[in-house]
């Protein structure tokens, strides 16, 4: 995993009194026995995410990019990778709703973080959701922290969106103009199957990072986690446009 902070692997693992190879086994065991608090989750990432800001505030600003709202539609016919494949041949069947590979991080941190992408994203007023697509890597223990870090960048973001400079004439950057905001894992019903314990996972984390975004930017602005399976016979490789429509709703219904 690609992480936004420093350290911030190893100190999970500490923090979930596991070993620093958190193997996939491993996770699936975490599961089935640790009762995890999302929001001190949601609050140790966050926290990790200021110390690194803070750290770096003389440094050049964030880039122009972060939080765009501009489809990529640039694929490497030769690129073989099953994720990569689905958001990039997935957005060319969608609408300006839509888009995707989203820099979070881009020039804030000089080392570590640099390609924290946000895989693919609608919104549909003030409503927006974000999704990390997973196919056949990692494990859902891995991916919903991976989205929870993205989540915590994006409550940083406008926290500190003057100082990063994210808003101008009084308007947000795109991707963080929203008052609800939905944050997914996008896999295959497989991807889940041997993880016993997913909802409990799932049901912490919603719950986490609705009271932290709370916490931090008030009654005025609220969030969600969840997992969505993906329909059965989907190509990664060929997509077909019916899984657009699918993924709107699936995303933008999710609720506390």
């Amino acid at each position: 995993m690609i992480y936004l902070v420093d350290d911030l692997e190893l100190e999970l693992r500490r923090w979930m009194g596991q070993p620093p190879a958190l193997s996939k086994s491993a996770a699936i065991s975490l599961l089935k026995k640790t009762s995890i608090n999302g929001q001190l989750l949601c609050e140790l990432i966050y926290n990790q995410l200021e110390l690194r800001y803070l750290s770096r505030l003389r440094q050049k600003p964030p880039s122009a990019k972060n939080w765009r709202w501009e489809p990529q539609l640039h694929l490497d016919e030769k690129n073989t990778s099953a994720e990569l494949n689905l958001e990039k041949r997935l957005i060319r069947h969608c609408d300006s709703d839509w888009t995707n590979a989203i820099p979070t991080a881009s020039g804030l941190f000089d080392d570590r973080g640099r390609k924290a992408n946000i895989d693919l994203a609608v919104r549909e007023g003030k409503t927006g959701a974000f999704m990390e697509l997973k196919w056949n890597s990692n494990h859902p223990v891995y991916a919903a922290i991976e989205m929870i870090g993205y989540a915590m960048s994006w409550i940083q973001a406008r926290v500190r969106a003057e100082s990063m400079d994210y808003i101008k004439c009084s308007q947000l950057r795109p991707a963080l103009d929203f008052s609800v905001v939905h944050w997914s894992v996008v896999a295959p019903s497989e991807f889940y199957s041997k993880s016993v314990g997913i909802g409990g996972l799932e049901a912490a984390l919603n719950e986490g990072v609705h009271a932290f975004t709370r916490y931090k930017l008030g009654e005025s602005v609220s969030s969600s986690f969840h997992f969505i399976r993906l329909p059965a016979g989907v190509d990664p490789f060929n997509p077909k446009p019916d899984l657009v429509n699918f993924l709107r709703k699936s995303a933008l219904s999710s609720s506390k």
